[in-house]
């Protein structure tokens, strides 16, 4: 290492920090929609304003900064690991930055604060205040995180400004598959695919007869896997099988791999049928919703719809819900835990370890035990059908696959040892901390608002990792440390 590379490491840094400051340019933008929309409640106080206005203007003086101090001139593209370094800085700050209207607007403590804004963010769901007796205003605030945490625009929107230099942070957010070859068009369809779908279904719940706040509400979480509701029983207060029926209709929509949802757009059927994704999903989800139905059905699940619902909303890690969990079974529950656990689509708004690699690991134990009956000689090539295409799985991909699921089994088991350390019962600990790492939001009552601040800060924790996947955040805090050590050394 020499005076050159540290120069060239600074050059580096501003530019990391041009593009975090875009972030933070979108997260003020972002906080006007409901300073917009908030005075036509009628619950709206002036006070809501300064709530808001404050970090949302701090915000964008701070990240004007960062974009201004941007080095000019040809740059060359994002690494994985640089673009690593930015989603960690904007998913850090970004949370904090939006605790501001819980502490001005209602009794949260700061613990409380930020659990409600990580959980929101993340798409999580989990809640531990009263939404009966929030305001407004902040409801809509925590549903619009979701809906943009789901999206991830605050990286998408960055992305789309520079186009391809921006790869790099592109799939530093778990979005390794483009749907066009050019990156920006690619962030533009996701976005308008998005939006169509958010338009429908605030359209379609409206019909099935919710007001209008609670129609926007539900479609920011629903279609982001959010699980935030605006009742304290969630969906099941409404008792409508129609708001059900649109809930599980956006919850699958969210959980589906954007590939998925342009072969489709683009009427390629075929396409859509083949992907290994789509199969397995189709296949845990009839799997689950009977089991539940099946087995269940003597301890509180008293219709054939609650099973569904439930396993959709467990697979998709959406958090909704229709029955109190706390009333179900052992076997409903750990049901509920493996659904939890797999999740959605690779590349969608869901969490979990995701369909692709519990796809990919069913397909490598059945390529191992295949090869084992061939000759040594024989070739035999890993196979699968992924975004329309029949193709050969890389080494990598595998590698890829056993690391992430041994970091969430591991990270798993010391969550649970602290809890279960903590006071906490095996059965709540093991569920909520499973649909923390997984981002789902169901709930037992591990997750309690007398919560103290040390729990909250190891589900704040689990939901974090969860949203941005282990080794992003390692190899991104490795990075920057390292990055750190070097330029201090050199002074």
């Amino acid at each position: 290492m020499n005076k050159r590379y540290s120069q060239r490491l600074r050059t580096r840094y501003r530019l990391i920090l041009g593009y975090v400051g875009w972030g933070l340019a979108a997260l003020a933008v972002s906080m006007l929609f409901p300073l917009l929309v908030t005075p036509f409640q009628d619950d709206y106080q002036r006070a809501q304003l300064g709530a808001f206005f404050m970090p949302m203007m701090g915000s964008l003086f701070v990240g004007g900064l960062l974009i201004l101090q941007r080095p000019r001139g040809e740059i060359n593209p994002l690494s994985l690991s640089e673009g690593g370094v930015i989603v960690l800085f904007l998913w850090i700050l970004a949370p904090a930055i939006s605790t501001f209207p819980f502490l001005r607007l209602t009794p949260a403590t700061f613990s409380q604060a930020i659990f409600e804004t990580v959980s929101s963010w993340t798409t999580t769901g989990l809640s531990v205040i009263d939404p009966e007796h929030t305001p407004h205003i902040i409801l809509l605030w925590r549903s619009w995180m979701s809906w943009l945490g789901g999206l991830g625009l605050v990286v998408l929107v960055s992305a789309a400004l520079v186009g391809a230099n921006s790869t790099g942070l592109y799939q530093a957010e778990a979005r390794s598959e483009q749907l066009r070859a050019n990156l920006a068009y690619s962030t533009r369809l996701i976005f308008i695919i998005y939006a169509i779908y958010t338009l429908a279904g605030g359209a379609l719940y409206r019909l099935a007869g919710l007001s209008w706040f609670d129609a926007i509400n539900h479609t920011f979480v629903a279609l982001s896997t959010g699980g935030l509701s605006t009742r304290m029983d969630n969906i099941a207060a409404f008792k409508n099988v129609w708001v059900e029926a649109v809930s599980i209709l956006l919850m699958i929509l969210g959980a589906i791999s954007f590939p998925v949802h342009y072969a489709l757009w683009r009427r390629r059927w075929r396409d859509a049928a083949r992907d290994g994704e789509m199969r397995i999903f189709l296949i845990l989800l009839i799997l689950g919703a009977g089991l539940l139905t099946w087995r269940s059905l003597p301890l509180g699940l008293y219709h054939w719809i609650d099973g569904t619902f439930q396993a959709v909303s467990a697979l998709t890690t959406t958090g909704f819900s229709t029955v109190n969990l706390a009333n179900l079974d052992d076997f409903g529950l750990v049901t509920l835990l493996l659904l939890m656990f797999i999740g959605g689509g690779a590349f969608s708004t869901a969490g979990g370890i995701k369909l692709w690699r519990a796809y990919l690991l069913l397909k490598v134990l059945r390529w191992q035990i295949r090869k084992y009956q061939l000759p040594r000689t024989a070739s035999y090539p890993l196979m699968v059908w992924r975004a329309g295409q029949r193709r050969q799985v890389s080494d990598a991909e595998v590698r890829e696959m056993i690391t992430s699921v041994t970091f969430q089994v591991l990270f798993f088991s010391l969550g649970l040892l602290i809890l279960v350390g903590s006071g906490i019962s095996l059965r709540d600990a093991s569920f909520d901390l499973v649909s923390a790492l997984s981002t789902v939001g169901l709930s037992v009552g591990a997750v309690r608002p007398e919560s103290p601040p040390f729990i909250l800060a190891v589900f704040t924790a689990a939901m974090a990792l969860g949203r941005l996947e282990f080794l992003v955040v390692f190899f991104a805090g490795a990075k920057f440390a390292r990055d750190m050590a070097t330029l201090f050394r050199k002074g």
